[in-house]
């Protein structure tokens, strides 16, 4: 996947959730992950604003990977259910202009599934 999405021109980014349990740390590793400026305001707010920018980052696309997200998912179901809302909110307002943003999630087979 990660060579078809260079072929297409997408910004690959991989975001290890691994240890990552309330908001904040969620919100920070997001932010470094994914090379959000400085200036992100490290709440929900900037993260929605943040994935429907990337001025910093233009592409193609974007593909984001979640790696071992469970003990996020465990720790603060609805913190990870509002992440989940705003990447689906992102993935819509990347649709509309036409350009590829794919999210993948793992590390939470066994947790209910929380995008309709």
């Amino acid at each position: 996947m990660r060579q078809a999405a260079a072929r297409a021109g997408l910004v690959d980014f991989s975001v290890d959730l691994a240890g990552v349990n309330d908001k904040g740390r969620f919100l920070a590793v997001c932010a470094a992950r994914l090379g959000f400026p400085p200036s992100f305001g490290n709440n929900w707010d900037a993260f929605a604003d943040s994935l429907q920018d990337f001025s910093w980052c233009v592409a193609n696309g974007y593909l984001i990977h979640f790696r071992r997200a469970s003990a996020f998912a465990r720790a603060v179901p609805r913190d990870y259910a509002t992440a989940l809302e705003i990447l689906r909110a992102a993935a819509e307002f990347w649709k509309d202009r036409g350009t590829p943003f794919i999210v993948l999630i793992d590390g939470v087979p066994d947790l209910p599934e929380l995008l309709i």
